[in-house]
């Protein structure tokens, strides 16, 4: 089995060029829950539990049915034959099944309560013990957050998945600060209809003529939202339409063994995952158990590249792994049976027979090239406890996919350095106040991996390591400071602006953090910079040593926002620059900002606000070392004149 940083470059390098293609499960989500004191959990234990005492009701574990009731047959279908000692054994066989769906959540007996559910009352009375109208409100995890991140890069287009839950469009939609914004580039497919009419779609306009991919969401198990909507529709208008309606979207949520068998007979789901498996490297997360239609769908796909390369000389695992469709695989500890058993089926496949009497450290080593386990994200190689969950794991894959795209914007090829080389002859110094921070190792060394907190990049922390749940990535709230003025300090949540979307202003304001961070160190390689309302981005500019210039707060705004009237409590003259500004600006204007004291006199204070353009000062300081003591020059003229200040004090009452 090769290393890991082979392992991972080979995944990045195939995420990179728009290769990889996420098949997500129910494992994602384990953790997601609804907001407030709500019961829901998207956990096979906790669903499997809510159907047992269901039928316990009909079924009760402790009044056996006569061998010539009818019903005998449906209560041993759920409590299994018994003896004398029927209560005894009832117990133990279902803290047995307990054990078993905690340690290895089976999906089978999920399935099999509930096709006995659905045998008593129906496909719609199971999904109302199972809440499946709740999946529909749990709020997303970091793991939905970074896969809406890379899809907002249009590093990733498309996304499968098993999950009811609507986590992976709502973390989607947010990224964009108004959901109402992102809905339209978002495509959720649950049908043969949706897909036919959302599925060729590629691009969509959004604000401004913003061209933004679309991301093609294909829920091929069903959607909680689709089956809550038909099922409020039908309680708010009980007709019998309405009451058909729900009952179909009931059969669409797939959960029973019959239902999980056969792709619940749309063949346009088992289509979409034959055709994409032959063309892409399909990123297989949160499936611990068997997925019956998908495994079988699997080998029977691998079963015609088996016959495609019937004649043709035989591969090497190693080869076989780099293949462009050979899938990767992300074990919450370890592989299990039904996950080796379709690595086993692609490598053989290509490669023919691997056993042949070589022991199972050579067998197991063959199949494991593009597996990531709980061990690959240990601190301690041989901590045997460690497990590898999907947060860490897209987290890990969205920072080295990021910091990718982000050497490619400071590269000479980029668009930033076509605008630097317009302004001076030293563009390359200029990007290099970033690159140094988090340039690759020389080409012979294996490529850094995320996963390991030794191999991350210097700048990763700064930029891209989450301050609190409540606010976007550090790197995101200040382009939000820049961008929104008025709400510097009250960023939404998920808020996200991708790199291909604005490809100067990004780059080009990490590299003016960069050349203006006076206090840089391995923790802070930009500095502090901080988010001030109505102000923007604060960031202090200090002066050469002995020039007796204390530092400068200078505040990076968008070039085009519009900055309110409303200033600061002190400091009379407001520094701004303008980013990324591809044209010289002389803008200036007055602030004003009216207090009153507990005596009731009111203060006018005036102030002036002065813009500077990014353009024009890379111009003149032509280095990043001049930086700021250009700033300090270019300021100093635009200084007012002494503040004029109004009082009045008001008559008593008014």
């Amino acid at each position: 089995m090769e290393g890991l940083r082979e392992r991972w470059g080979r995944l990045l390098d195939r995420l990179l060029d728009g290769g990889v293609l996420p098949f997500v499960g129910a494992g994602i989500s384990y953790a997601a829950r609804v907001p407030g004191p709500a019961s829901c959990q998207p956990t096979p234990g906790w669903m499997c539990e809510r159907l047992r005492q269901a039928l316990d009701e009909d079924l009760p574990p402790g009044d056996r049915p006569k061998i010539s009731d009818p019903a005998a047959v449906l209560w041993v279908l759920r409590h299994g034959t018994c003896s004398s000692s029927l209560a005894s054994r009832a117990a133990d066989r279902r803290c047995h099944s307990r054990r078993v769906l905690r340690h290895d959540a089976c999906s089978l007996s999920l399935g099999w309560l509930a096709e006995l559910g659905a045998l008593l009352w129906g496909s719609r009375e199971v999904c109302e013990v199972l809440q499946i109208d709740r999946f529909a409100e749990l709020e997303p995890l970091p793991v939905h957050r970074y896969l809406a991140y890379l899809a907002r890069e249009g590093l990733i287009t498309e996304i499968i998945s098993t999950n009811y839950d609507c986590c992976i469009e709502t973390a989607f939609r947010r990224s964009f600060g108004e959901e109402a914004v992102g809905a339209a580039a978002v495509a959720v497919i649950r049908n043969l209809e949706e897909y036919r009419r959302h599925a060729g779609k590629r691009y969509v306009k959004g604000p401004g003529g913003v061209r933004r991919p679309v991301l093609h969401l294909f829920k091929i198990n069903g959607c909680a939202e689709a089956y809550r909507r038909d099922r409020q529709q039908a309680l708010s208008f009980p007709t019998v339409e309405h009451d058909c309606a729900w009952h179909a979207a009931a059969e669409r949520i797939i959960l029973t063994e019959r239902q999980l068998q056969n792709f619940r007979s749309e063949r346009w789901a088992e289509e979409l995952f034959r055709d994409r498996a032959r063309c892409h490297n399909l990123l297989f997360c949160g499936f611990g158990s068997e997925e019956p239609q998908i495994r079988h769908a699997a080998l029977a796909l691998i079963s015609e590249f088996h016959t495609d390369n019937a004649g043709c000389a035989a591969l090497t695992p190693q080869a076989t792994a780099r293949l462009p469709n050979a899938p990767f695989i992300v074990a919450y500890r370890v592989p299990t049976y039904y996950q080796i058993q379709i690595l086993a089926a692609f490598v053989q496949a290509h490669c023919g027979p691997i056993g042949r009497g070589l022991g199972p450290v050579q067998v197991a080593g063959a199949l494991l090239h593009n597996v990531f386990q709980g061990a690959d994200a240990a601190a301690d190689p041989g901590d045997e406890t460690a497990k590898l969950d999907a947060d860490a794991f897209f987290r890990a894959l969205f920072e080295d996919a990021f910091l990718g795209l982000l050497e490619r914007a400071l590269g000479q090829q980029s668009v930033l350095f076509v605008w630097l080389r317009e302004l001076t002859h030293l563009p390359k110094s200029w990007l290099q106040a970033v690159t140094g921070q988090f340039s690759p190792p020389p080409p012979p060394s294996p490529p850094r991996c995320a996963l390991v907190p030794s191999s991350r990049r210097p700048i990763s922390q700064a930029l891209l390591d989450p301050i609190s749940p409540g606010k976007p990535l550090p790197l995101w709230q200040w382009l939000w400071a820049m961008r929104y003025p008025e709400r510097a300090e009250r960023p939404p949540a998920d808020w996200y602006l991708p790199l291909e979307e604005d490809p100067l202003l990004l780059p080009l304001t990490l590299v003016l953090l960069c050349s203006l961070a006076s206090d840089v160190t391995e923790s802070a390689p930009v500095g502090h910079p901080q988010p001030v309302a109505n102000l923007g981005l604060r960031v202090d500019a200090r002066c050469p040593a002995g020039s007796g210039v204390p530092p400068v707060p200078v505040y990076l705004i968008e070039e085009g926002v519009s900055l309110p009237w409303a200033g600061p409590l002190r400091g009379r003259l407001v520094r701004h620059i303008a980013v990324p500004s591809a044209r010289a600006m002389d803008l200036s204007g007055r602030w004003v900002n009216c207090t009153e004291d507990p005596a009731g006199t009111k203060h006018l204070l005036v102030g002036r606000r002065d813009i500077i353009s990014a353009k024009d000062i890379v111009q003149i300081a032509v280095k990043p070392v001049k930086m700021a003591g250009v700033l300090c020059d270019v300021f100093a003229a635009a200084r007012p004149k002494p503040a004029a200040r109004l009082t009045r004090r008001h008559p008593p009452g008014a």
